[in-house]
């Protein structure tokens, strides 16, 4: 998938870009006890053959960090399996993570309040749709003399609210 990704159709294989796969791991993938496994692609039967893919697999194995003598590589070892930095590129990494976390949390906040807004929208038409329908059985009981129960059915409208509404109605025609 990778290679397909980088190589256009027709291109010569030859010129694919060089591909690093990376896997970080708190456990020994391998149970070899390396603090690094780095794998190229090698000819099953001619094990001396190396396809010149330049693709690289790297596993690095956090459990065996203290074995590292690259001391930049065995304290992000350490970083991986213990989260405390301890030098200044863990110190980045350890910021880079809190950051994009809280941009995650921004964003899920962000996703939370869009939805109330929909909701309070929604919320609203269903209010005003109500409003409309209640208004609507009672221009039908006014003037086409249905009755409340007749025209809240026709409207699909709350038969309490249309009474509710007629009774104000009454109250404010007799002021």
């Amino acid at each position: 998938m990778i290679d397909a990704s980088t190589l256009l159709t027709g291109v010569d294989y030859t010129n694919l870009s060089e591909t690093f796969i990376i896997f970080l791991c708190k456990e020994d993938p391998f149970e070899k006890g390396l603090p690094v496994y780095t794998f190229k692609t090698t000819c099953q039967e001619d094990k001396d053959f190396v396809l010149n893919d330049e693709t690289y697999k790297f596993f690095f194995n956090a459990a065996a960090a203290e074995y590292e003598k690259d001391l930049e590589i065995q304290s992000f070892l350490n970083y991986i399996k213990c989260k405390e930095p301890t030098d200044e590129l863990t110190d980045k990494i350890a910021k880079l993570i809190e950051e994009i976390k809280n941009r995650e949390q921004n964003k899920e906040a962000y996703m939370i309040e869009h939805l109330k807004v929909r909701d309070n929208i929604m919320e609203g038409l269903r209010e005003g749709t109500q409003q409309k329908a209640i208004e609507a059985a009672i221009t039908l009981v006014h003037k086409y003399k249905a009755t409340p129960e007749t025209a809240a059915k026709d409207m699909n409208a709350p038969l309490e609210l249309v009474l509710e509404e007629l009774k104000k109605n009454e109250g404010q025609k007799q002021e």
